[in-house]
């Protein structure tokens, strides 16, 4: 990645910086825009071969690396794993102007609250929390984390009763994940208490979750709650469960896996029967793949019986879509994708006892596979070259074997 500044480049491009794509063979240029304490994004390809806007062979831009030099133009390599390596030069031809912006975009209040913040990071002073506080309120996100990690960076014992006693929802969530995070076992309890003031049912669902966030860093920090705080986390969740956004559910599935609730496989089951991109199911295999109690047999059979199914025809999100449109490739699982789907089988296998390993064998086994035919040794015939085989391209169309083109392409190993 590399900015523009001092490209002799129109405006607009200084101001960009430049992501390279090596898999895809691309550079891409990212435009930003002031949002708030922070910018957004809207990117374009910026050099990309001519295969990529027009139908044709697919040509390799491997980009490995890039630098501006003195003249104000581009120069990036090419190459990696055996591929061909190249070096280039990429000027502006035009009539804007291309003089060097030096002049810096004024600072706008929200961007120098949040660098009065960052002051604070990495060390402490006598005056960060008091400072920071209000700013855990904001309605900006990256201010409120900017003002919970000043608060991080002070002893734990200046702002743990205050984090536990905030009743801004927002403030609080924020304050309480930095308990999470930095709070021994010894605060689960008070922590998780806190959080129960702040009912889900009250919350939007950016807040909803930042607290099922809160509670997640608490499980994996602080450790399984006792028993008591199990069951009524498993009470207060399984009411929201399932919810009528994708996000929450991906959260809600995940905590109620691990808490071990009673009814979580035959709703995720369910989730899983209904989810309209291939992301999400896989989301839901993942979940349930460590899960030992709480099966039933039928469930078992439905949960492996996923693995097996033809997923030549699952959707997925428009944003995964867009993006192999415009890297100019319809979409593609990738080469280690099958590898991936049976490390997921073979884990959740692995939690199987022998009775229920037996009874699922030839589910767990996949489905069956066609042997392919054996080779055949051909004898060599020939060195053809495109000349000798151009003449012959208008006879293709006519008196095919498709037998002997199958045999072929299999003996060809293609």
């Amino acid at each position: 990645m590399k900015f523009g500044t001092g490209a002799k480049y129109p405006a607009k491009y200084q101001q960009a910086f430049y992501v390279m794509d090596w898999s895809y063979g691309r550079i891409i240029a990212v435009h930003l825009k002031s949002k708030g304490a922070t910018y957004a994004g809207a990117f374009e390809n910026f050099v990309a071969p001519k295969s990529l806007r027009e139908a044709g062979p697919k040509a390799t831009l491997n980009v490995t690396d890039l630098e501006f030099g003195k003249d104000g133009a581009m120069y990036f390599l090419t190459g990696g794993r055996g591929t061909q390596s190249g070096l280039y030069r990429v000027t502006y031809v035009g009539n804007e102007p291309t003089a060097i912006q030096m002049e810096a975009p004024a600072i706008r209040p929200a961007v120098k609250t949040r660098r009065q913040l960052e002051a604070f990071h990495c060390r402490q002073d006598s005056k960060a929390v008091e400072f920071a506080w209000p700013h855990l309120s904001d309605p900006d996100r990256w201010i409120r984390y900017a003002a919970r990690i000043a608060i991080e960076s002070q002893p734990i014992s200046q702002w743990k009763e205050r984090a536990r006693n905030e009743t801004n929802p927002d403030g609080a969530l924020t304050a309480l994940l930095a308990l999470a995070r930095l709070g021994g076992q010894e605060n689960q309890r008070d922590l998780l208490m806190a959080l129960g003031r702040f009912p889900l049912d009250n919350l939007d669902e950016e807040q909803k979750l930042a607290k099922l966030r809160v509670i997640e860093v608490s499980f994996a920090r602080q450790g399984r709650p006792s028993d008591d705080l199990v069951k009524l986390a498993i009470e207060k969740l399984d009411r929201q469960y399932p919810a009528k956004s994708w996000p929450l559910n991906r959260e809600l599935s995940q905590l109620l896996v691990y808490l071990e609730a009673p009814d979580v496989v035959g709703k995720t089951l369910d989730l899983l029967s209904k989810a309209q991109t291939q992301e999400e199911q896989i989301h839901y295999i993942i979940s349930l793949r460590n899960l030992k109690s709480g099966w039933t047999m039928d469930q078992r059979r439905t949960y492996f019986s996923w693995f097996n199914r033809d997923r030549k025809s699952d959707r997925h999100s428009a944003e995964t879509l867009k993006w192999f449109a415009d890297a100019g490739r319809d979409y593609s699982d990738g080469a280690s994708f099958p590898r991936f789907i049976a490390n997921i089988r073979k884990a959740a296998a692995a939690g199987l006892n022998d009775a229920e390993r037996g009874e699922l064998a030839s589910i767990i086994t996949g489905a069956p596979v066609t042997p392919k035919p054996p080779l055949v040794q051909r004898q060599f015939v020939k060195e053809w070259k495109m000349e000798d085989l151009l003449p012959e391209l208008d006879k293709v169309s006519k008196g095919r074997n498709f037998e002997k083109g199958k045999q072929a392409f299999n003996d060809a190993q293609c």
